[in-house]
């Protein structure tokens, strides 16, 4: 599996583009201004297999959390090993790293601290405001010190019991736009590379009749076991996909699962960008550590980042948020990849039926 799960962000580019020269893909390379630790810039790296004029793209994009990459660059080099059969009317693009920035320095957000499953905000929306329980927890949740030890779990769970575990969880998570330096920040304007990101879907794919969009997210859930978020039309896939195919890992109710409604999410844009399109979208999340957790992982890089006089990729911070949505067990990272490549030939097959 270590030809496939890469250490950092330069091998897993580095092994993206060899296995797409290789496979003779239609490349594109979106340029952002941030750079990587070597001060080169980053890039939206997409390639595309198939048709160049489909009615139908499989649009498989990783890596919009940065940090979460990992895993989403593990199941496109599986499937650039032996590219799926498609049929004539399809197209298979691989979106490698939405944030590149991110997965390079070790963190979940962009080089503007932004949540960028949180800043595509629909028209009319503005980049203000927050839930009234997000500024009862700032103190909690975003520190303005170093990464230290000092009972974050008991206090934790204290806010738990006072205002209720759903609620801290939506507030928190849910997306918010007053605290720049806070966890979960949207922006205060779009953000570039999903500017250029959607800039190159509208330039591309403005004629594709239907769009089955899968973005791969690590964290949430059960260790290894992926669950299904289904926000669709169902236009590419049909019902039956959904209820036989993928068994119970679909979820249709956020309220009653692990995650959360969230604001200016990715699906946004693409529906934006495919306005006349039939679309389905999968957020395909693999479960890791437990939400209390990845909370205080994410709280402690935070900290690193703004706080810290040393923030390097070493910095055990760092290492610990790689750790929770990317971990090193043989057994998490063999259910990764067999699930995110099963889901990609699924759903090919059901579409070529």
């Amino acid at each position: 599996m270590s030809e496939y799960f890469s250490p950092d962000y330069i091998t897993a580019k580095m092994r993206f583009t060899e296995r797409v020269d290789f496979q003779s893909a239609t490349t594109y390379s979106l340029k952002l201004d941030a750079v990587d630790l070597q001060n080169r810039p980053l890039s939206i790296d997409i390639a595309w297999f198939g048709t160049q004029t489909p009615s139908t793209v499989i649009l498989h994009s990783s890596g919009l959390h940065g940090v979460e990459g990992f895993a989403g660059s593990a199941i496109q080099l599986k499937l650039l090993q032996q590219l799926p059969v498609l049929p004539d009317s399809v197209a298979l693009v691989f979106v490698h790293l939405l944030n590149p920035y991110g997965m390079a320095w070790l963190r979940r957000t962009n080089e503007n601290n932004v949540d960028l499953n949180r800043n595509y905000l629909e028209k009319g929306q503005l980049y203000k405001g927050s839930p009234k329980a997000y500024a009862t927890a700032d103190p909690l949740i975003n520190p303005v010190s170093p990464p230290s030890t000092d009972f974050f779990y008991a206090k934790a769970i204290l806010s738990i019991l006072q205002h209720g575990y759903g609620t801290l969880k939506q507030s928190i998570a849910g997306g918010q736009y007053d605290y720049p330096k806070g966890l979960f920040y949207g922006g205060d304007t779009l953000q570039q590379g999903l500017s250029l990101y959607k800039h190159w879907l509208t330039t591309n794919l403005s004629d594709v009749k239907n769009v089955l969009a899968i973005d791969v997210h690590t964290g949430l859930g059960k260790w290894g076991i992926d669950s299904l978020f289904i926000d669709s039309q169902m236009g590419v896939l049909d019902p039956d996909f959904y209820d036989k195919v993928q068994n119970n890992r679909v979820c249709r109710n956020y309220t009653e699962s692990v995650a959360y409604q969230i604001n200016g999410g990715l699906v946004a844009l693409l529906l934006e960008s495919f306005s006349k399109a039939n679309i389905d979208f999968i957020l395909q999340e693999f479960g890791s550590y437990s939400p209390i957790k990845v909370l205080h992982a994410l709280r402690e890089e935070n900290r690193c980042h703004f706080y810290s006089e040393s923030h390097n990729l070493s910095h055990p911070a760092k290492q610990q948020l790689k750790q929770i949505f990317y971990p090193q067990e043989p057994e998490w990272r063999s259910s990764v990849l067999e699930r995110g490549v099963s889901l990609v030939h699924s759903a090919i097959n059901h579409i070529s039926r």
